[in-house]
């Protein structure tokens, strides 16, 4: 599947531990030093070491192991594993229990390489615990032009008290420097996903699409016995959502967008109509999170 451009929604202690709703370097891990010139090697090359001798074969990389990030389409399960493992992580992370919360981190980003707030996290737990050049490490890993939801991490970045002490560091300046997100008009999304809703035709709406946050989708029942809604991740989950489109789904317009939700004109005369539509994520850097819809006269 296509990666996604694309949160997201982060809260307390780097990004919290419950999904809400969504780098320069693929892996942000220190290069190795080669090993000794190989024999014929051109001279030039064989210059570059004389100053700087070569470490060991065997030295681990400045994030060992991290895999880099990758926001490959993967399945529900993988996501909700790799949740799990953040959640477990950020309880420790609230203790400053430094340890337990990066070892935590480091699994979840192993089960998902696109759990964007578990690599987030892992930053911060180095950027609290004086492990700075990790911490600058992994945050890289985030400059990617290609990745909307990757924006809005550094958004928070750059508000996030874990990071205050760090913001004026010209290693950080130089990954945020450039960072211009273009906000959300939540009202042209909003119309937009109507008309997916409808049709089926889904242009357009890829970047305002998180790549881990689930998207909410619910049918207001009026009664106690109201469903739980179902929930849609990534890319092919919202294309699963929209499926070939449903004529039956009225467009009344767009009345009113306040706060992070857009409300519809009401209901529809004998049909259902996309009552409201919620977003969540960072600053102006918005991820639809939740669709309801309204089936009318009851």
């Amino acid at each position: 599947m296509r990666g996604l451009v694309i949160g997201m929604l982060l809260c307390a202690a780097c990004g919290g531990a419950k999904d809400g709703g969504n780098a320069a370097s693929a892996s942000g891990a220190a290069p190795a030093s080669g090993g000794s010139a190989a024999p014929g090697a051109v001279a030039a090359d064989m210059a570059v070491a004389v100053d700087a001798p070569p470490a060991p074969a065997d030295a681990p990389s400045l994030l060992g192991d991290l895999p880099p990030l990758l926001l490959a389409e993967v399945d529900e399960a993988t996501i909700k594993s790799s949740v799990a493992l953040n959640n477990a992580g950020y309880a420790a992370h609230k203790k400053k229990d430094w340890a337990t919360a990066e070892a935590k981190y480091r699994e979840a980003v192993k089960a998902d390489p696109g759990n964007l707030r578990a690599r987030y996290n892992l930053a911060c737990v180095y950027s609290s615990s004086d492990q700075a050049e990790r911490a600058f490490a992994v945050l890289e890993q985030f400059k990617r032009p290609d990745c909307r939801a990757c924006d809005a991490v550094l958004v928070k970045a750059k508000e996030d008290r874990e990071w205050a002490a760090r913001t004026q560091d010209p290693r950080f300046l130089a990954i945020v420097d450039g960072l211009t997100p273009a906000k959300t008009d939540m009202k042209q999304v909003t119309k937009l996903l109507i008309t997916a809703l409808r049709t089926g035709k889904t242009d357009g709406l890829e970047p305002y699409v998180h790549p881990r946050h689930p998207i909410a989708h619910s049918v207001l029942a009026y009664s106690p016995d109201q469903p739980p809604p179902d929930r849609y991740y990534g890319w092919s989950g919202f294309l699963k959502l929209v499926g070939k489109g449903d004529r039956s789904i009225e467009d009344n317009g767009v009345r009113s967008c306040t706060d992070s939700c857009c409300h519809t004109g009401g209901r529809g005369d004998s049909s259902y109509v996309v009552d409201k539509v919620c977003f969540s994520g960072t600053g102006d850097v918005l991820f639809i999170s939740e669709i309801e819809l309204d089936p009318g006269p009851i």
